[in-house]
């Protein structure tokens, strides 16, 4: 009966506003806000006693009821104490505003600086005759992956020793095929990314003899490989910016004005002829492998095309420039 006109007589308290007696504190362990009891404290007000209620109107009532602690009540660490407050409701709105901003001064520090936004202690909801208190630290959003159905998969299951390593062995020789297959693939990587000592030309080509002097030299396959892995390694952004870098670095545009790609209009040189032209698509493939012929070719006219414009345009810069001098 005692305990009944106790607790009634804290309500009334409540009501009327004769004690301030709920606090805003701050968990030391992961930064959860909440409003609790002045008598939940600790003499000192490091650690807070926390009630092990589920639904968060029970926790409500105690808290405005004043209960004092029990024995099976949790031990908390509490960093910051915050507000004080006489007024239920008005507690609330405070600890919901602390969730956004720092702008409610603490016990300790009376300008707090604007802090990232933490989450309170939250409680399950369910329904149960025993209140169980759910620490944050023990629950987990992550849901429990699905069970594996091993009668749906696909093929044999080995069931002994003697099965399961015969299916490694049989994996171990497939692995070896692979990496052997792709030795053999990765020539790029055997071959220096530079020109042979004895290369007949330099680069870039100004004249027709040069031309034909590399056409000569790289007539043969193991010549023509050469040059394309070296031409591989100039490299780009793209595919049209690749082939243009190697157009730019092989061709002068005095000597790229002269040549079209088929050679009918203009008396001009056919570039589909040369064996260049093969060592410059070989070159693009060895780093683009998905890049058709007609997509560099196209590229490869359209860079012919603009020849003479550059040839210009280095003029009017060279007589700008001596104008200037």
């Amino acid at each position: 009966m005692f305990r009944n006109w106790n607790s009634c007589f804290s309500s009334v308290i409540f009501k009327f506003g004769l004690q301030r007696y709920i606090r805003g504190v701050q968990f030391s362990q992961d930064g959860g806000l909440a409003v609790v009891h002045e008598k939940w404290l600790t003499p000192r007000k490091t650690e807070v006693y926390w009630p092990p209620c589920k639904q968060q109107h029970d926790y409500d009532k105690l808290l405005k009821c004043g209960d004092e602690p029990k024995d099976h009540w949790q031990l908390f660490s509490i960093s910051k104490l915050y507000f004080e407050s006489d007024n239920f409701e008005v507690a609330r709105k405070k600890i919901k505003k602390l969730e956004f901003t720092s702008d409610i001064q603490s016990d300790e520090d009376c300008s707090l600086l604007k802090r990232k936004r933490t989450a309170p202690l939250r409680f399950s909801h369910g329904s149960s005759t025993e209140d169980e208190y759910v620490n944050p630290k023990n629950s987990s959003n992550l849901k429990r992956p699905p069970r594996i159905n091993l009668d749906s998969l696909d093929g044999e299951i080995p069931t002994s020793h003697q099965e399961l390593s015969t299916l490694l062995l049989q994996i171990k020789e497939q692995n070896n095929q692979i990496l052997a297959w792709i030795r053999s693939q990765s020539t790029v990587a055997l071959v220096p990314r530079s020109l042979p000592e004895k290369f007949p030309v330099s680069f870039p080509l100004r004249n027709n003899s040069h031309v034909e002097e590399l056409e000569n030299y790289i007539a043969l396959k193991e010549n023509l490989d050469s040059l394309a892995v070296f031409l591989s390694s100039l490299g780009g952004r793209d595919v049209n910016n690749r082939v243009n870098v190697i157009l730019h670095y092989v061709f002068d545009d005095r000597l790229a004005s002269t040549y079209n790609f088929c050679g009918k209009r203009s008396n001009k040189t056919a570039i589909k002829d040369l064996h260049l032209r093969k060592a410059i698509i070989d070159s693009i493939k060895r780093v683009s492998t998905q890049t058709t012929e007609k997509e560099i070719d196209s590229t490869i006219k359209n860079w012919l095309k603009h020849a003479p414009e550059r040839v210009k345009l280095s003029q009017r810069c060279s007589t700008s420039n001596l104008n200037d001098v």
